[in-house]
């Protein structure tokens, strides 16, 4: 399976309709839940995401890291094969100082029109994002693999990701989707 390739991806699903912003804010908060400091496991979100992934009928893969006490999540949605996208996030966290914070860094708290809680920035709104997007990835039956990788221990150092890469089994080229829609015009 190839994640990139040079050409352009063809055929790609609009993906312009709204996903529901109260959807991934559920999801966000649910994730910030999840106490997933480097130091700790992430096992309980990784069993999370899977479930949810389950019930929307998306197949993923659980990869073990170290010694079993967390692990990373794999899963692809639509062709099974092909250039396509990879949508990758860490689920770790740096840890939280209670003098640094207003509220419970693992409570989602809305102050005015922001939402504050351990790893909203980085990055467990963007991995909300994303699974508050799946149902509308499986309405449009892409015809490229969107590929989901959530991995661990970005924040020390980026090892968690690594046991993932053989699952390719073929190279990756690398391309953000900013380089793919400033050079051809497509909406992810």
């Amino acid at each position: 399976m190839r994640l990139f390739s040079s050409p352009a991806i063809a055929t790609q699903p609009d993906m312009t309709e709204p996903i529901p912003l109260q959807n991934a804010t559920e999801l966000l908060d649910r994730l910030v839940s999840f106490d997933t400091t480097s130091a700790k496991s992430n096992l309980e979100l990784i069993a999370f995401v899977q479930d949810y992934l389950a019930r929307l009928g998306v197949q993923s893969e659980i990869v073990p890291y170290q010694d079993g006490a967390k692990a990373n999540l794999f899963a692809t949605i639509g062709a099974e094969s092909g250039p396509g996208i990879i949508l990758s996030g860490h689920t770790d966290v740096v840890p939280a100082r209670a003098e640094e914070w207003e509220s419970d860094p693992f409570t989602l708290t809305r102050r005015g029109s922001r939402l504050y809680g351990r790893g909203t920035a980085d990055m467990k709104g963007f991995v909300a994002v994303v699974l508050a997007s799946i149902p509308a990835f499986l309405a449009k039956s892409c015809s490229r693999p969107i590929h989901i990788a959530l991995s661990c221990d970005e924040e020390v150092g980026c090892g968690g990701v690594k046991p993932m890469i053989p699952i390719s089994h073929e190279p990756i080229r690398c391309r953000s989707p900013w380089w793919w829609a400033n050079r051809r015009g497509c909406r992810w």
